[in-house]
């Protein structure tokens, strides 16, 4: 009788120790989806969103106020995010096999769509000109890199480097969406 209390209260034991478990992993993956996003929106990342806003609406007048070196250092600093944010979401997704997209990505993923689609658009445009405003292009291979990856992660589709309408504004204000995003050397290509 009491092998079967004691069996009894190991089991009971560990499903609360399961439970305690999952409970905490579910509130701190969402702290680090929360986190994330927070990084993209707020201190200095925000500031350079706000000077590469600046650079790809602003009109000329604008656009010339803004000090190239400055404008370098924010497109790398957005970059950079994007880089964070996705190591953020490989680590959420860790461990999880074919289990699907847990619930903190699926929040992170949401908070982020806007974003990505409006810098999928705008990276292309904010290189072109500050390239011109430099005198050479950005060399941004592998920072460029880690947004296209996010990208193609996030499901937010592609865009192309090198087309003829690089650095143009698009004829429509939503850009076009692309979900066969995996090419077969394993890259999106940015305008």
């Amino acid at each position: 009788m009491t092998e079967s209390v004691s069996a009894i209260a190991a089991v009971l034991a560990l499903g609360v120790a399961a439970i305690v478990y999952w409970g905490q992993r579910y509130q701190s993956h969402m702290e680090i989806a929360r986190l994330l996003h927070l990084d993209l929106t707020s201190g200095e990342v925000a500031m350079a969103r706000e000077l590469l806003g600046t650079l790809r609406y602003g009109n000329e007048a604008a656009r010339a106020q803004i000090d190239p070196a400055a404008s370098l250092t924010a497109y790398f600093t957005l970059l950079w995010c994007f880089e964070r944010i996705r190591a953020g979401r490989v680590c959420l997704l860790s461990g999880l096999g074919r289990l699907g997209r847990p619930r903190a990505v699926r929040y992170l993923d949401d908070l982020l769509q806007w974003h990505l689609v409006e810098w999928q658009a705008g990276l292309p445009i904010v290189r072109q000109r500050i390239g011109e405003r430099i005198g050479s292009p950005v060399d941004d291979g592998q920072s460029a890199l880690a947004f296209e990856r996010l990208l193609i992660e996030h499901g937010s589709g592609r865009v192309q480097r090198g087309s003829r309408s690089a650095g143009r504004p698009r004829e429509s204000a939503r850009p076009r969406l692309e979900n066969d995003c995996v090419q077969p050397a394993g890259r999106v290509e940015l305008l």
